[in-house]
Protein backbone atom coordinates (compact mmCIF):
# COMPACT_ATOMS: atom_id res chain seq x y z
CA UNK A 1 0.00 0.00 0.00
CA UNK A 2 0.72 3.87 -0.41
CA UNK A 3 0.26 6.36 1.90
CA UNK A 4 -0.41 9.56 0.15
CA UNK A 5 0.53 12.55 2.75
CA UNK A 6 -1.42 15.83 2.04
CA UNK A 7 -1.31 18.83 4.10
CA UNK A 8 -4.20 21.23 3.55
CA UNK A 9 -3.75 25.09 4.30
CA UNK A 10 -6.87 27.11 2.59
CA UNK A 11 -6.66 25.54 -0.17
CA UNK A 12 -10.41 25.26 -1.13
CA UNK A 13 -10.19 26.37 -4.96
CA UNK A 14 -7.69 24.04 -5.32
CA UNK A 15 -8.16 20.98 -3.30
CA UNK A 16 -10.70 18.82 -4.81
CA UNK A 17 -8.68 18.65 -7.93
CA UNK A 18 -5.60 17.48 -6.35
CA UNK A 19 -7.75 14.90 -3.98
CA UNK A 20 -9.22 13.58 -7.18
CA UNK A 21 -6.47 13.17 -9.22
CA UNK A 22 -4.71 10.64 -6.56
CA UNK A 23 -7.69 9.07 -6.23
CA UNK A 24 -7.94 8.59 -9.63
CA UNK A 25 -4.41 6.74 -10.15
CA UNK A 26 -3.77 3.70 -12.10
CA UNK A 27 -2.58 2.29 -8.82
CA UNK A 28 -5.24 1.21 -6.35
CA UNK A 29 -4.13 0.33 -3.00
CA UNK A 30 -3.21 3.76 -1.72
CA UNK A 31 -5.10 5.57 1.08
CA UNK A 32 -4.98 9.30 1.47
CA UNK A 33 -4.17 11.37 4.65
CA UNK A 34 -5.44 14.79 4.64
CA UNK A 35 -4.04 16.74 7.09
CA UNK A 36 -6.17 19.97 7.50
CA UNK A 37 -4.03 22.09 9.04
CA UNK A 38 -6.04 25.13 10.54
CA UNK A 39 -8.25 26.03 7.52
CA UNK A 40 -10.15 29.35 7.60
CA UNK A 41 -12.12 28.51 4.29
CA UNK A 42 -14.26 25.96 3.13
CA UNK A 43 -11.00 23.49 2.90
CA UNK A 44 -11.99 20.72 5.69
CA UNK A 45 -15.92 20.75 4.36
CA UNK A 46 -14.89 19.67 0.84
CA UNK A 47 -12.56 16.96 2.44
CA UNK A 48 -15.49 15.56 4.67
CA UNK A 49 -17.39 15.51 1.63
CA UNK A 50 -14.89 13.77 -0.80
CA UNK A 51 -14.28 11.37 2.53
CA UNK A 52 -17.85 10.50 2.81
CA UNK A 53 -18.04 9.42 -0.59
CA UNK A 54 -14.66 7.52 -0.79
CA UNK A 55 -13.21 5.60 2.55
CA UNK A 56 -9.74 5.49 1.01
CA UNK A 57 -9.16 9.34 2.06
CA UNK A 58 -9.11 9.90 5.81
CA UNK A 59 -8.95 13.45 6.87
CA UNK A 60 -7.19 14.70 9.87
CA UNK A 61 -7.95 18.27 11.46
CA UNK A 62 -6.15 20.34 13.84
CA UNK A 63 -4.60 23.56 14.70
CA UNK A 64 -2.41 25.66 12.33
CA UNK A 65 0.79 23.97 13.30
CA UNK A 66 2.52 24.40 9.88
CA UNK A 67 3.93 22.46 7.12
CA UNK A 68 6.89 20.27 8.62
CA UNK A 69 4.45 19.37 11.56
CA UNK A 70 1.28 19.01 9.15
CA UNK A 71 3.47 15.90 7.75
CA UNK A 72 4.71 14.29 10.49
CA UNK A 73 1.68 14.12 11.99
CA UNK A 74 0.02 12.53 8.44
CA UNK A 75 3.17 10.27 8.08
CA UNK A 76 2.53 9.05 11.76
CA UNK A 77 -0.95 7.75 10.96
CA UNK A 78 0.33 5.93 7.71
CA UNK A 79 -0.39 2.64 7.06
CA UNK A 80 1.52 1.70 3.63
CA UNK A 81 4.91 0.74 2.81
CA UNK A 82 5.85 3.72 0.78
CA UNK A 83 4.86 7.62 1.79
CA UNK A 84 4.06 9.69 -0.93
CA UNK A 85 3.79 13.51 -0.76
CA UNK A 86 1.43 15.74 -2.10
CA UNK A 87 0.22 19.18 -2.53
CA UNK A 88 -3.58 20.38 -2.42
CA UNK A 89 -2.97 22.70 -5.08
CA UNK A 90 -1.17 20.55 -7.77
CA UNK A 91 -2.48 17.38 -9.73
CA UNK A 92 -0.80 14.09 -10.19
CA UNK A 93 -0.91 11.80 -13.41
CA UNK A 94 -2.27 9.29 -13.57
CA UNK A 95 0.29 7.06 -13.54
CA UNK A 96 2.50 8.90 -10.83
CA UNK A 97 2.02 6.32 -7.97
CA UNK A 98 2.57 3.06 -10.26
CA UNK A 99 5.63 4.68 -12.11
CA UNK A 100 7.43 5.57 -8.92
CA UNK A 101 6.29 2.07 -6.42
CA UNK A 102 7.67 0.33 -9.26
CA UNK A 103 11.14 2.84 -9.61
CA UNK A 104 11.59 1.93 -5.85
CA UNK A 105 10.72 -1.66 -6.59
CA UNK A 106 13.48 -2.26 -8.89
CA UNK A 107 15.90 0.21 -6.96
CA UNK A 108 16.96 -1.21 -3.72
CA UNK A 109 19.86 1.04 -3.31
CA UNK A 110 17.21 3.98 -3.63
CA UNK A 111 15.13 4.86 -0.76
CA UNK A 112 13.73 8.29 -2.05
CA UNK A 113 12.48 9.36 -5.26
CA UNK A 114 10.85 12.40 -7.15
CA UNK A 115 10.05 12.80 -10.43
CA UNK A 116 10.14 15.73 -13.16
CA UNK A 117 6.97 18.16 -13.32
CA UNK A 118 5.38 20.72 -15.65
CA UNK A 119 4.07 23.95 -14.19
CA UNK A 120 0.99 25.41 -15.15
CA UNK A 121 -1.32 28.98 -13.61
CA UNK A 122 1.36 31.72 -13.47
CA UNK A 123 3.39 32.19 -16.63
CA UNK A 124 3.99 30.72 -19.08
CA UNK A 125 4.10 26.47 -19.09
CA UNK A 126 7.59 25.20 -18.41
CA UNK A 127 8.39 21.44 -17.88
CA UNK A 128 11.24 20.95 -15.53
CA UNK A 129 13.82 18.37 -15.63
CA UNK A 130 15.50 17.15 -12.27
CA UNK A 131 18.69 15.46 -11.83
CA UNK A 132 18.24 11.65 -12.03
CA UNK A 133 21.37 10.33 -10.69
CA UNK A 134 21.35 9.93 -7.16
CA UNK A 135 25.16 10.58 -7.05
CA UNK A 136 24.71 13.94 -8.90
CA UNK A 137 21.42 14.85 -6.54
CA UNK A 138 23.86 14.41 -3.81
CA UNK A 139 26.16 16.88 -5.33
CA UNK A 140 23.51 19.03 -6.27
CA UNK A 141 22.46 19.53 -2.60
CA UNK A 142 25.32 21.00 -0.81
CA UNK A 143 23.71 24.34 -3.60
CA UNK A 144 20.15 23.83 -4.31
CA UNK A 145 17.07 21.07 -3.92
CA UNK A 146 17.21 18.96 -7.09
CA UNK A 147 13.46 17.83 -6.16
CA UNK A 148 10.22 19.31 -5.87
CA UNK A 149 8.69 18.18 -2.63
CA UNK A 150 5.19 17.51 -4.01
CA UNK A 151 6.38 14.99 -5.77
CA UNK A 152 8.04 12.50 -3.54
CA UNK A 153 8.09 9.21 -2.89
CA UNK A 154 9.99 7.35 0.13
CA UNK A 155 10.00 4.00 1.74
CA UNK A 156 8.20 3.71 5.04
CA UNK A 157 11.44 2.51 6.76
CA UNK A 158 13.27 5.47 6.60
CA UNK A 159 10.31 6.84 8.75
CA UNK A 160 10.58 3.60 11.04
CA UNK A 161 14.14 4.47 11.98
CA UNK A 162 13.71 8.26 12.76
CA UNK A 163 13.63 10.45 9.50
CA UNK A 164 11.48 13.12 10.65
CA UNK A 165 10.63 16.70 8.83
CA UNK A 166 11.93 19.25 11.16
CA UNK A 167 8.95 21.26 12.49
CA UNK A 168 11.14 24.42 13.27
CA UNK A 169 11.63 25.13 9.96
CA UNK A 170 9.36 27.70 8.43
CA UNK A 171 10.79 27.48 5.15
CA UNK A 172 13.23 24.70 3.42
CA UNK A 173 11.74 21.63 5.39
CA UNK A 174 12.12 20.04 2.55
CA UNK A 175 15.74 20.77 1.97
CA UNK A 176 16.26 19.98 5.39
CA UNK A 177 14.97 16.57 4.95
CA UNK A 178 16.64 15.65 1.88
CA UNK A 179 20.20 16.68 3.07
CA UNK A 180 19.39 14.36 6.12
CA UNK A 181 17.50 11.22 4.15
CA UNK A 182 21.12 11.71 1.56
CA UNK A 183 23.33 10.63 4.80
CA UNK A 184 21.21 7.23 5.16
CA UNK A 185 19.80 6.56 1.63
CA UNK A 186 20.10 7.36 -2.38
CA UNK A 187 17.45 9.64 -3.53
CA UNK A 188 17.22 9.75 -7.00
CA UNK A 189 14.27 11.54 -9.56
CA UNK A 190 11.87 9.10 -12.27
CA UNK A 191 13.23 11.13 -15.60
CA UNK A 192 9.25 11.43 -16.17
CA UNK A 193 6.75 14.18 -16.30
CA UNK A 194 4.24 12.87 -13.47
CA UNK A 195 2.96 16.16 -11.69
CA UNK A 196 1.34 19.47 -12.76
CA UNK A 197 2.75 22.05 -10.10
CA UNK A 198 0.28 24.89 -9.81
CA UNK A 199 2.12 28.29 -9.54
CA UNK A 200 -0.29 31.36 -7.71
CA UNK A 201 0.23 34.04 -5.41
CA UNK A 202 -0.91 31.80 -2.79
CA UNK A 203 1.78 29.71 -2.35
CA UNK A 204 3.93 29.62 0.87
CA UNK A 205 7.29 30.29 -1.41
CA UNK A 206 5.40 33.67 -2.01
CA UNK A 207 4.49 34.27 1.87
CA UNK A 208 8.37 34.46 2.76
CA UNK A 209 11.11 36.92 3.34
CA UNK A 210 13.71 37.14 1.59
CA UNK A 211 15.85 37.06 4.86
CA UNK A 212 14.07 33.76 6.19
CA UNK A 213 14.71 31.96 2.84
CA UNK A 214 18.51 32.56 3.27
CA UNK A 215 18.73 32.26 7.30
CA UNK A 216 17.27 28.88 6.32
CA UNK A 217 19.28 27.56 3.16
CA UNK A 218 22.30 28.88 5.22
CA UNK A 219 21.23 27.16 7.99
CA UNK A 220 21.39 23.75 6.53
CA UNK A 221 24.13 24.02 4.69
CA UNK A 222 26.13 24.62 7.41
CA UNK A 223 26.21 21.05 8.02
CA UNK A 224 27.46 20.12 5.29
CA UNK A 225 30.49 22.88 5.18
CA UNK A 226 31.49 21.48 9.02
CA UNK A 227 31.66 17.44 7.25
CA UNK A 228 34.04 19.46 4.98
CA UNK A 229 35.79 20.70 7.70
CA UNK A 230 35.51 24.27 6.32
CA UNK A 231 34.51 27.33 7.88
CA UNK A 232 33.34 30.07 5.67
CA UNK A 233 34.00 33.35 6.20
CA UNK A 234 30.70 35.50 5.61
CA UNK A 235 32.00 37.02 2.13
CA UNK A 236 31.94 33.01 1.69
CA UNK A 237 28.33 32.79 2.42
CA UNK A 238 27.35 35.35 -0.12
CA UNK A 239 29.23 34.19 -2.82
CA UNK A 240 27.74 30.24 -1.97
CA UNK A 241 24.77 32.08 -2.09
CA UNK A 242 24.63 33.69 -5.60
CA UNK A 243 26.16 30.20 -6.87
CA UNK A 244 23.05 28.10 -5.28
CA UNK A 245 20.49 30.46 -7.43
CA UNK A 246 22.13 30.99 -10.34
CA UNK A 247 23.15 34.87 -9.79
CA UNK A 248 25.47 36.71 -11.38
CA UNK A 249 28.50 36.78 -9.05
CA UNK A 250 29.61 40.64 -9.82
CA UNK A 251 32.52 41.93 -10.46
CA UNK A 252 36.80 40.67 -11.27
CA UNK A 253 37.02 40.85 -7.85
CA UNK A 254 34.23 38.96 -6.57
CA UNK A 255 34.48 36.37 -9.45
CA UNK A 256 38.02 35.69 -8.16
CA UNK A 257 36.74 35.15 -4.61
CA UNK A 258 34.29 32.86 -5.73
CA UNK A 259 37.40 30.88 -7.43
CA UNK A 260 38.91 30.47 -3.94
CA UNK A 261 35.98 29.04 -2.85
CA UNK A 262 34.61 26.70 -4.44
CA UNK A 263 38.97 25.58 -5.01
CA UNK A 264 38.26 25.25 -1.29
CA UNK A 265 35.28 22.95 -1.47
CA UNK A 266 36.89 21.08 -4.02
CA UNK A 267 39.79 20.27 -1.90
CA UNK A 268 38.46 19.79 1.40
CA UNK A 269 36.75 17.06 -0.46
CA UNK A 270 39.31 15.57 -1.86
CA UNK A 271 40.62 15.35 1.40
CA UNK A 272 37.32 13.85 3.40
CA UNK A 273 35.61 12.46 0.75
CA UNK A 274 32.04 13.41 1.61
CA UNK A 275 31.00 13.74 -1.55
CA UNK A 276 31.15 11.47 -4.68
CA UNK A 277 33.56 11.84 -7.63
CA UNK A 278 33.57 13.04 -9.85
CA UNK A 279 30.25 14.52 -9.75
CA UNK A 280 31.28 16.88 -6.31
CA UNK A 281 34.03 18.14 -9.19
CA UNK A 282 31.28 18.60 -11.97
CA UNK A 283 28.94 20.07 -9.74
CA UNK A 284 31.31 22.59 -9.21
CA UNK A 285 32.42 23.25 -12.77
CA UNK A 286 28.85 23.80 -13.61
CA UNK A 287 28.60 26.50 -10.71
CA UNK A 288 32.21 28.01 -12.15
CA UNK A 289 30.91 28.12 -15.32
CA UNK A 290 28.17 30.03 -15.01
CA UNK A 291 29.82 32.37 -12.96
CA UNK A 292 32.53 33.09 -15.44
CA UNK A 293 29.60 33.44 -18.83
CA UNK A 294 27.59 35.93 -17.09
CA UNK A 295 30.89 38.11 -16.51
CA UNK A 296 31.87 37.84 -20.33
CA UNK A 297 29.78 41.16 -21.26
CA UNK A 298 31.69 42.80 -18.48
CA UNK A 299 35.68 41.02 -18.59
CA UNK A 300 35.33 39.76 -22.44
CA UNK A 301 37.27 37.28 -23.20
CA UNK A 302 39.50 37.66 -20.38
CA UNK A 303 36.94 35.74 -18.12
CA UNK A 304 37.63 32.44 -20.82
CA UNK A 305 41.20 32.22 -19.40
CA UNK A 306 39.86 33.39 -15.79
CA UNK A 307 37.46 29.65 -16.29
CA UNK A 308 40.49 27.61 -17.31
CA UNK A 309 42.29 28.83 -14.40
CA UNK A 310 40.44 27.05 -11.70
CA UNK A 311 42.24 23.87 -10.25
CA UNK A 312 39.08 21.98 -10.39
CA UNK A 313 38.90 22.40 -14.33
CA UNK A 314 41.75 19.79 -15.02
CA UNK A 315 40.21 16.72 -16.68
CA UNK A 316 36.79 18.62 -17.55
CA UNK A 317 38.02 21.12 -20.42
CA UNK A 318 37.17 19.46 -23.74
CA UNK A 319 33.13 19.30 -23.40
CA UNK A 320 33.30 22.41 -21.39
CA UNK A 321 35.35 24.09 -23.50
CA UNK A 322 33.31 23.74 -26.79
CA UNK A 323 30.20 24.69 -24.53
CA UNK A 324 32.30 27.66 -23.11
CA UNK A 325 33.47 29.03 -27.13
CA UNK A 326 29.26 29.21 -28.31
CA UNK A 327 28.46 30.54 -24.83
CA UNK A 328 30.97 33.17 -24.88
CA UNK A 329 30.90 33.95 -28.36
CA UNK A 330 27.03 34.85 -27.97
CA UNK A 331 27.43 37.07 -25.27
CA UNK A 332 29.88 39.14 -26.94
CA UNK A 333 28.14 39.35 -29.85
CA UNK A 334 25.22 40.73 -28.04
CA UNK A 335 27.00 43.04 -26.51
CA UNK A 336 28.13 44.22 -29.97
CA UNK A 337 24.91 44.24 -31.11
CA UNK A 338 23.85 46.58 -28.32
CA UNK A 339 26.56 49.07 -28.96
CA UNK A 340 25.34 49.21 -31.93
CA UNK A 341 22.17 50.30 -31.62
CA UNK A 342 23.15 53.16 -29.24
Amino acid sequence: MVSVILPVHNAAPFVSEAVTSILAQTFTDLEVIAVNDGSTDDSGKILDEIAASDTRLRVIHQAKRGLGASLNTGCDHASGHYFARMDADDRAHSTRIQRQVGFLRESADVGLCGTWIRTFGGGSPEVVKYPSDPRQIHCSLLFETPLCHPTIMFRRSLWDEGLRYDAGFRYSEDYDFFMRATRVTMIANVPEVLLDYRRHTQQMSERISETERVGARLQIQARSFAELGVEPAPEDLRLHLDLSTWRCVGDIHRIVLARAWLERLHSANLARGVFPEPFFTQELVRRWYYACSTAVPQLGWPAHSLFNSASFISGQRPALLKRWRLSARSAVWAVRAALKRK
